[in-house]
């Protein structure tokens, strides 16, 4: 359902942790959620894993954004997101 698609939506790690050796503390700042589907395509997708494909297009002063789509495991775009976060190091 959407609601479960909008959770899906935060489940990515922030790109951030790949980056870094250590762990750090980090928090999401804003989150934005894009749907483009339709009732029936959940329907069809029922408990399929989602692909979700995510990037980061700038790590600067405490602060990183990061983007993500989620697909159908037919390749049907059902959502985006956009979020900013804070770190610490």
């Amino acid at each position: 359902d959407a609601l479960a698609l909008a959770a899906m939506s935060d489940v990515p790690l922030p790109r951030l942790m790949f980056r870094r050796p250590s762990m750090m503390t980090f928090a999401t700042i804003t989150l934005s959620i894009y749907f483009h589907h339709l009732e029936s395509d959940l329907i069809a997708q029922d408990s399929a894993p989602l692909v979700i494909e995510s990037r980061t297009r700038q790590i600067r002063a405490g602060f990183f954004d990061q983007t993500s789509e989620l697909w159908s495991n037919t390749g049907l775009l059902l959502a985006t997101s956009e979020q900013m976060v804070w770190f610490k190091e």
